[in-house]
């Protein structure tokens, strides 16, 4: 390989601990991203580590991000709208870190049980004009890598009984997937196989999310 990293170290705080027990205010919350790699040869990096453009009202001051030893950086926003960092490290490094903090102040979220029943927003979305719900669409629709399977429409049915709120069946079905299969990092996925003993590579907890939900 031509990179290696050797440390990762993610964190957020709570900025402000004066607050009371069961406090359900805003929040301001600090966020870090350290990584630390082992470089032996030349290598691009591409890395996302800043909030969302969709997030970026929720900041309390920009964001930073700093690479030592120093390198020429470019940020862009990529075809899903995150914003990304690109750089090429040309000399040998026995070891690069990247740091990026950000704060963010914000709201509780509304319960669950008070979010659109799935029916509502499955609707929405086939219907969609709004740019924000054409692009939520995008990961609605079939697509040569995540298919429909009735298999797996089958599994999260289970999660999905009508009328349900739509985020209490997402986050239903997410802890179903957590509990009912065991993901591996050295084990690659298998081809043409939907649910393989309930193993599965790590990197594909979201992809099973997005395949369920197609479903």
């Amino acid at each position: 390989m031509s990179i290696g990293g050797y440390g990762i170290r993610c964190a957020s705080v709570v900025v402000d601990r004066r607050r009371r027990r069961g406090y359900r205010g805003r929040m301001r919350i600090r966020i870090g991203h350290e990584l630390v790699f082992e470089v032996p040869r030349p290598t691009a990096i591409l890395l996302m580590l800043y909030a969302h453009p969709d997030a970026t009202a929720t900041l309390e001051e920009p964001e930073r991000l700093a690479v030592e030893p120093a390198l020429p950086v470019e940020d862009f926003v990529d075809w899903f709208g995150n914003r990304a960092t690109y750089f090429a490290v040309i000399e040998d490094h026995r070891r690069l870190s990247v740091l990026a903090e950000s704060t963010v102040a914000v709201d509780e979220r509304p319960p669950p049980a008070t979010t659109p029943p799935w029916e509502t927003v499955r609707d929405l979305l086939r219907g969609a004009t709004d740019p924000l719900l054409l692009d939520a669409r995008g990961y609605a629709l079939p697509s040569p890598r995540l298919p429909v399977h009735a298999e797996v429409a089958a599994y999260a049915r289970a999660s999905f009984p009508a009328g349900r709120p739509v985020a209490e069946a997402a986050l239903d079905l997410c802890g179903r997937i957590h509990r009912d299969f065991r993901y591996y990092a050295d084990v690659p996925p298998l081809k043409g196989v939907i649910f393989a003993d309930s193993t599965g590579s790590v990197m594909d907890v979201a992809v099973d999310m997005i395949r369920v939900d197609r479903g």
